[in-house]
Formats: structure tokens, sequence, C-alpha cells
């Protein structure tokens, strides 16, 4: 182990505990708020399981047999879920906690490694290490989704084309496409990659070939589960269109989140307009600071996010948009303020704290 992969470890330890710690003490606020009454969903009730914590339990322990709504969550993070809780009295609810933690620590690491590898400034890869866990919606790596799985996966493809280790980038975007269907963007990583190189040998050329039409082959698996299970190949995407409603012009989209937010919905669906622009920005300043690549990859993610009718966990989207980190983290670098960074990192925990408090009261759909 390299020194600066140990000091690296180190600060994705220290990210880790304090996302946990604030994951805490939001707990304990929301046990302090709520009263003997808690509404029909009991979202505290169901602790790191809450909202699609429980898809997932059900999915890990019964399979795609419970109706039509569970199979828009895609199936690796369940099925890991399954195997890590077999040592614990079968206990899938406790597998899959311990899957997203220990993705979770996995997962700053490699976002550290991968800005390391591609801006050779250590400062900037421990700056995105501390963003990435204290994002304000970084409270879902705690909790039982499959979001740290799936950034494990996207930051092993991104290192892996950093080398041009074709079969590890196919591994890694068929089994991303496993766990979320914006794995599919990793294709257009490739591309991207594949043109940035220009000539190429015809050995080469099959190992990037196999590595563009992986995440498509990880789909297909999951289609052809659906169609087993529900009849229909694409029914993991059309099932998303009752949550998320139907892609709009993005364009349109924004300027209604500009309504939203002096409007009645000031403290409704105006919250998540920031956060759309924070991404927005994240992809300029990954395209000035970071590379075309990621930039590509990073963008389409983010305009598939804010081109939904519904922008309920945005948030999150922008989180699996994990590169925008690595661009602020570079940006504040530059600036060299380091009052600033500190700035930052406080919002950035004081909102993690309150989007985890107002996803267990109910009134924030993660």
């Amino acid at each position: 182990m390299t020194g600066s992969t140990r000091d690296l470890l180190r600060t994705a330890g220290l990210a880790w505990v304090t996302a946990r710690a604030l994951v805490g003490i939001s707990a304990a606020i929301v046990g302090v708020l709520e009263t003997g009454d808690r509404g029909p969903y009991h979202w505290f009730d169901r602790g790191l399981l809450a909202w699609d914590g429980d898809w997932y339990r059900a999915i890990a322990e019964n399979g795609y047999r419970l109706g039509e709504e569970e199979i828009r969550f895609f199936p690796l993070f369940p099925l890991l879920g399954r195997i890590v809780g077999l040592p614990f009295l079968d206990n899938a609810s406790i597998g899959l906690v311990i899957v997203a933690n220990a993705m979770a620590l996995a997962a700053s690491l490699m976002i550290g490694t991968l800005a390391l590898k591609i801006t050779d400034n250590l400062e900037i890869a421990h700056r995105s290490i501390w963003l990435v866990s204290l994002w304000p919606a970084s409270f879902v790596l705690v909790f039982a989704y499959g979001e740290a799985l799936f950034l494990v996966l996207t930051a092993w493809a991104g290192i892996a084309l950093r080398d041009r280790r074709w079969g590890h980038v196919a591994a890694a975007g068929f089994l991303a496409t496993l766990t979320r269907p914006t794995g599919l963007a990793i294709a257009l990583l490739v591309v991207a990659v594949v043109l940035s190189d220009g000539r190429m040998t015809a050995r080469e050329g099959a190992r990037q070939g196999l590595a563009l039409i992986a995440p498509f082959l990880g789909f297909a698996v999951f289609g052809m589960i659906a169609t087993r299970e529900h009849g229909e190949f694409f029914a993991p995407v059309d099932s998303q269109e009752v949550h998320r409603g139907e892609f709009v012009d993005p364009l349109r989209r924004l300027l209604r989140g500009f309504e939203d937010i002096v409007g009645d919905e000031m403290f409704g669906d105006g919250l998540h307009l920031p956060f759309a622009l924070v991404a927005i920005v994240g992809v300029v300043l990954l395209a000035r600071y970071v590379g075309r690549p990621e930039a590509i990859y990073t963008g389409a993610i983010v305009l598939v996010a804010i081109s939904a009718d519904n922008w309920n966990s945005l948030e999150r989207y922008t989180l699996n948009a994990y590169p925008v980190m690595i661009g602020f983290a570079a940006f504040l670098t530059d600036l060299n303020r380091i009052l600033l960074w500190r700035a930052t990192i406080v919002a950035s925990s004081a909102g993690l704290v309150g989007m985890t408090v107002l996803t267990w009261t109910g009134e924030y759909v993660p």
C-alpha cells in the first residue's frame, strides 16, 4: 500500500465515521421531535431500512413476486444483502445494512483514488472524499440503499478506464447496470475515452467493444427477469414513470423550478432547484478542471435527473453523478480559501442532518 493510498484510507475512514455520527445526531433529533402519533407510515420505526430499504429487504427475502412496483429496484444489491445476511440467521436486513455501509467506505476511497489519478493532486482527492461522504443526500450511504454499491462499481469503471483496462471496465459496467439503470451512462464514458484515444489495434478494439456493450448486457439480464416475472422487458424503466413522471424539456423544468421556489412550493418542490443548479455547475467545473469524458458521463446522468417531471430524490441522483464532487473539490482547491472549504463542509453536514431528519419524519422522499 502506497503512502498516498494510506492517507486516502485514513480520510475515507474519518469521513465514514463522521457521516454515521451525523445520522446518529439526526436520529436523536427525530426522537425528540416525534410524538406518540407517528402517522400511518412510521418511517423512523424502519430505521436504516426506511423508504427504499423496505423494498430491497422484501426483494432479498421474496424475490420479484410482490406485485408490480418492486420491479423498479434492480437486483444486485438485494442479492448481495441476502448472501451477506446468511450468517446472521438469514437476516437480509442486517445483510443489506452491512453491504451498504461497507460499500460506502470502499466508494469514498475509490473516488478519492480516481480523483488523484485524474488530477495528480492529493488535496483534491481528500476533498472529493469529504464531499461525497457529507453531501446532504449521502445519508443513503448509511441506509439500506443501493447507492454505495453503485458508486463502487462506477468508480471502478472510471479508474479502469484511466488505465485502459477494458476487461475491468466491462465487468464494472455490467454489474453497475444490475444495480441502477444509470449504469448505462458508462457506455457514454467508454465512447468519450475511445474517441479521445484516436487510433487503436484490432485486439484493443474488441475489448473496447465489450466494455461498450457490457452495461446493456447487464440491463438485458434484468430485462429477462422482468419478462419472466411481469411479462414486460422494459418494466424496470416503465415502472419509474409512476414516481418520476414522464420526461420533460429540462429547460422548461428548470424554469418551473424557479416558479416553485418563489411560489407556494418554496418549501416543497422548490427546495430541489438549488441542488439541480449545483449539479449543472458541477458538470461545468468538471469540464473545466477534470476532463471532457467525465463531464459527458456526469452530464448525461444530471440531464436525465432534471428532465423528470417529479424531482423527488434529485439530490440522491446527483450523488450518483459523483464526478461532480471531484469538480467542486478541484474548484475549491484552486481557490485556495480554507475558510470557504470549511464553510462548505459545515453547510453540507448541516444539510445531511436536515435531510435525514426530513426523511425519517416523512417530509422528504429520498
